[in-house]
């Protein structure tokens, strides 16, 4: 009946049309307030995904930085463990941003 995949959305359409389908009070109730709860949850995760997408452009932004003043050290014979110190910290982070992305985006 429902096509959606999406885990949220088919919770979504599922108690729609079973609050339009049910003439009971009661039932009404219980399936309005699940509704509800399941969109704001979904508006929830729509919202951290707009700021885990920011985030992770952010920290793609310093890691091309980052990476340029690696090499213009490396160049200049300074020492660099400090900055690829860092930069795996940045690597990490962004990596976790994108894993967090792809598991919130798969129940939206």
């Amino acid at each position: 009946m429902f096509t959606e995949r999406r885990p949220q959305h088919r919770n979504i359409f599922w108690i729609e049309h079973e609050l339009f389908a049910t003439h009971k009070t009661e039932q009404q109730k219980t399936l309005l307030k699940l509704l509800i709860r399941e969109e704001d949850a979904f508006a929830q995760d729509v919202e951290t995904l707009g700021l885990l997408e920011h985030l992770i452009a952010q920290g793609r932004t310093r890691i091309e930085r980052q990476r340029e003043m690696i090499a213009r050290h490396e160049r200049a014979g300074l020492d660099t463990r400090h900055s690829k110190q860092s930069l795996a910290a940045m690597l990490a982070t962004v990596t976790l941003y994108v894993e967090r992305h792809a598991r919130i985006s798969k129940r939206c």
